[in-house]
This record gives structure tokens, C-alpha cells and sequence, in this order.
């Protein structure tokens, strides 16, 4: 019985918020139109400028500021990208966290 108290309390609570997901969604949409027309793009420097549009401003500071087609520039790409993911989430899960808690306040107001 004890054990399974113990399990229980020590379960960790998921961030979940529909806010963060939102603005995750909209970056994955956004970051892969990115890529896409820096694939079709038949101007010379607009290339690399819409491809590591979506890895600012992580790439250069994860790739020494040099990005190319090695190992260690894609991985530095990949990271950047994952890094604003998670950015953007928190970012939701706070607007989320300030919506609620207003909610809260306006509630208790009008009990009063």
C-alpha cells in the first residue's frame, strides 16, 4: 500500500497546453515552407537565406558559424530547430498559465 503511494506522488506533471501546441504547429508550418522554397528558389543567395531562417538565431551560435552540409552543421541545424520548439511551447504554456490565473482572479471577483 505504501508503495503505491510513493509511485503516486512521484509522478511528474506534464506541461500540457493547447496554446503551445498552436504555436509549435504554426512554426513547424512556417519552418517547412521555409525550407521548401529554399529548395526552389532560382536566385542565387535566397538558398541559404529561407533554409536557415527557421535555425535562428541557435545555428550560429551551434555551429561556430559555419554552416555546411557536414555532420556538425546539420546536427547544429536539427538542434536549432528542436530548440524552438521547445521555445515556443514554454512560450504557450505561459500565455496559457496568465489566461487561467486571469480567469481565477475574475472569478473571485465576482464572488465578492
Amino acid at each position: 500500500m505504501s508503495n503505491y503511494i510513493m509511485k503516486k506522488e512521484n509522478k511528474m506533471k506534464l506541461l500540457k497546453s493547447k496554446i503551445g501546441y498552436l504555436l509549435v504547429g504554426i512554426y513547424l508550418v512556417l519552418s517547412a515552407i521555409s525550407i521548401y522554397y529554399s529548395r526552389v528558389c532560382i536566385v542565387g543567395i535566397c538558398d541559404v537565406g529561407y533554409l536557415l531562417l527557421p535555425a535562428i538565431p541557435w545555428i550560429a551560435l551551434l555551429s561556430d558559424g559555419r554552416f555546411n552540409s557536414t555532420f556538425i552543421g546539420i546536427s547544429a541545424y536539427v538542434i536549432s530547430i528542436i530548440i524552438n520548439f521547445i521555445i515556443f511551447y514554454l512560450i504557450g504554456y505561459f500565455i496559457s498559465y496568465l489566461i487561467k490565473k486571469n480567469q481565477k482572479i475574475n472569478k473571485s471577483k465576482k464572488r465578492k
